[in-house]
C-alpha cells in the first residue's frame, strides 16, 4: 500500500492501517524575524477556501483521528466483500461511535460537507480503497 507524505504530518503503516501523526517541529523561530505590521493600506487577508479549511482540520489531532477511523471502517467494509460503499454511511457510523465515546471524554465532530473530501483523502492515502467510493465533481 502506497502512503503519501505531507509536510506537517507523517503517515505510517500500522498493520493494515495508515496512521496520521504530527511531524515533530524542529528548531525555533527564525532569528531576526519581525512580527508582521498591518497597515490601513493593506487589503484584508484572503478568506480561506473550503479545501484549505478541510486540510487544516484533517491535519489537526481531531481530524487525524477521524480520518484514521474513517479509513479503518472503509477497509473493514471492503474486506467484508463490499465492492463499493457510501462515505456518508461511514461518516454516520463514526458519528454514532463518537456520540457513545463522549462519555469517555472524546469530542469529535464531522462536518457533513467534509464527507466527500474524507472519501477522497482515504483513497489518496490508501491504495486499497481506490475506486471504493463513487466520486462526483466537487462544487465548493
Amino acid at each position: 500500500m502506497e502512503i503519501k507524505q505531507h509536510e506537517l504530518f507523517e503517515f505510517r503503516q500500522a498493520g493494515n492501517l495508515t496512521m496520521i501523526e504530527p511531524r515533530p517541529v524542529s528548531g525555533t523561530a527564525t532569528q531576526g524575524a519581525q512580527s508582521p505590521v498591518s497597515s490601513s493600506n493593506e487589503s484584508p487577508p484572503p478568506v480561506p477556501s473550503f479545501d484549505d479549511i478541510f486540510i487544516d482540520w484533517i491535519h489537526s489531532p481531531e481530524g487525524g483521528q477521524v480520518a484514521n477511523k474513517f479509513i479503518r471502517l472503509a477497509l473493514r467494509a471492503k474486506k467484508s466483500g463490499l465492492k463499493h460503499y457510501g462515505a456518508k454511511g461511514i461518516a454516520e457510523v463514526l458519528r454514532w461511535k463518537f456520540s457513545l465515546a463522549k462519555m469517555d471524554g472524546e469530542k469529535y465532530k464531522i462536518n457533513n460537507n467534509w464527507t466527500s473530501r474524507l472519501a477522497r483523502f482515504a483513497e489518496e492515502r490508501c491504495s486499497e480503497l481506490q475506486g471504493f467510493f463513487e466520486m462526483r465533481e466537487l462544487k465548493t
